[in-house]
């Protein structure tokens, strides 16, 4: 039997770890504790996934892929310019962030504020007025790397199916993207825009009194 990090089975099937967290959370994934338990995992989906087993590279290619977090640089807050960091070094960015950013709570301007945040990570959002066919009148998030692949399709979609999320929700499941399961995990961000993803999330989000 082999196990690996969610990360690693990531690059095992050439998909985002974006992907790989929602094949968890849909029950499709074996797992052994944090582990992914690649035979048993192909086996399944083999049987129960549309495109059969995702898993293109053996464990020790994948693993010998990976990719170091890229140094610290000027250009690391530069608009337009991603950087591949630990996850670890973005959530402890982004709690420096937490409750230090004004932003402004018209719903034009949140719609800009999560279309933007949704990119800071990869995805896309997208948003839909109410109809009578399962829009809820909300966001949706999509996976870019997904929608150059297979435009639409299940894989496709991050969160939101019926395009129900609202501002807080879609701010909430991006930020939900930056998780580090183990402690050398790496996430691609715009560190330009993480103060997107700073709380408050909405208009009377107020921190937690610890005391």
């Amino acid at each position: 039997m082999t196990f690996v990090t969610q990360a690693v089975f990531s690059r095992m099937c050439c998909t985002t770890r974006k992907t790989v967290t929602k094949w968890k959370q849909e029950g499709r994934l074996v797992m052994c504790g944090q582990k992914v338990d690649v035979e048993a995992t192909a086996e399944k989906m083999g049987r129960t996934f549309h495109r059969g087993s995702p898993i293109v590279l053996p464990p020790e290619q994948a693993t010998k892929q990976r990719t170091k977090p890229e140094a610290p640089s000027a250009t690391s807050g530069v608009a337009g310019v991603a950087q591949r960091l630990l996850c670890v070094d973005i959530e402890a960015k982004l709690e420096a962030l937490d409750w230090k950013q004004t932003f402004d709570w018209s719903d034009a301007a949140q719609e800009e504020r999560v279309a933007r945040a949704a990119e800071c990570v990869g995805l896309l959002a997208v948003r839909s007025e109410i109809r009578d066919d399962g829009h809820w009148g909300g966001f949706q998030l999509r996976i870019r790397g997904e929608l150059d692949r297979t435009p639409l399709r299940e894989d496709a979609i991050a969160a939101g199916f019926g395009f129900e999320l609202t501002h807080w929700d879609a701010l909430e499941k991006i930020r939900g993207e930056i998780v580090a399961f183990d402690e050398d995990d790496e996430e691609t961000v715009r560190p330009d825009l993480l103060p997107l993803l700073a709380r408050p999330w909405a208009e009377y989000d107020k921190p937690v009194d610890s005391g």
